[in-house]
Order: structure tokens, then sequence, then C-alpha cells
């Protein structure tokens, strides 16, 4: 082989190495970057999947609390007329006696399969300050599933001691 050609070859030979060589790199260079969307795409997932389970924690925590504080199968009519007795002895019980009272009906629901029901009860009172927060506090009872839903304090025209109280007490049932 002649010099010419020994030289030829040799730049033909680095020519080819150097293409090879950033053939290589691109090609390296690629699967690195499907790599890492992978392990991205992998790394979105786990934290999606935490989220998820810490609110399956959360939501587990609240569907016990509710599983253990169902109220017992009644009709609406009963329910209701125990939420009425039950506001009414309760006022009684601090020395004041409601002075009006109205039946809130059922609204129409097109849902027939709603697990719970609400029965509701608006119930207008006069007492002093400290009757009617003692009768709130003993009305509202979340674990008895039994909450206000309106609260509306007003001082009466003519007497400066009492206090003018309108509620709406909701008690949630299970209907049978």
């Amino acid at each position: 082989m002649t010099k010419r050609e020994k030289t030829l070859g040799l730049g033909l030979l680095i020519a080819v190495l150097i293409t090879a060589h950033l053939l290589a790199g691109f090609y390296i260079k690629n699967l690195r970057a499907k790599q890492l969307a992978e392990i991205e795409s992998l790394e979105t997932t786990v934290s999606t999947y935490t989220m998820m389970n810490d609110t399956e924690n959360l939501i587990r925590d609240e569907v016990d609390w509710v599983d253990n504080h169902t109220p017992p199968l009644t009709s609406f009519q009963n329910a209701q007329t125990d939420l009425q007795n039950f506001l009414v002895d309760s006022s009684k019980g601090l020395g004041f006696s409601p002075y009006a009272q109205k039946l809130i009906s059922p609204q129409d629901e097109e849902a027939s399969d709603n697990i719970y029901e609400n029965v509701r009860i608006q119930i207008s009172a006069r007492a002093t300050e400290k009757q009617i927060y003692q009768w709130l506090v003993k009305i509202h009872q979340p674990t008895k599933m039994r909450m206000l839903n309106y609260v509306k304090l007003s001082p009466p025209q003519n007497d400066t001691n009492l206090i003018n109280c309108q509620i709406i007490a909701e008690q949630i049932i299970t209907p049978k």
C-alpha cells in the first residue's frame, strides 16, 4: 500500500469513527431522554397514587364516623315528631317555651335511592340570652346526626332582658 492509500484509509477510518461516535451519541441521548421521560411519568404516577391513598384514608375516617353514628331506621313522621318533642322538651327544661313551630315538609328529590333523609323543623322562642345559648348547645349534637341549619337572634321591641330566637333544626334519619 502506498502512503497516499494509507493516509486516505486512515482518514476514512477516522471519518467512520467520528460518524459512529456521533450516531452513538445521538442514540444514547435519545435513549436517555426516553428514560428520563419514563422516570418522570412514573414519579407522577407514584405522586398521584400517594394522593389517592391519603384521600382514601381521609374518606375512610369519615365513612367510619358515619357508620358509627348512623341513626336507626325510622319513618319521616316519627322522626319529625321526635325532633319536635325534643326541641319543646329541651326548651321547657331550661325554663321557657317556644311560641311558634313550623314543620318543614321534605323537598321532592328525584333520587329516591338516598341513604339518609333530612327532617327539618322551624321553631321560634323568646328567653334570656343564657337560656337561648344553653338550648342551642343542647340541640346541636352531630354525634346524634342533629344540627342547627339556621339561627336568627334578635331583640324584642318591648323587653330588653329577652332575646327572640328563630332556628331551623335538622335531624338526619335513615328512612324505612
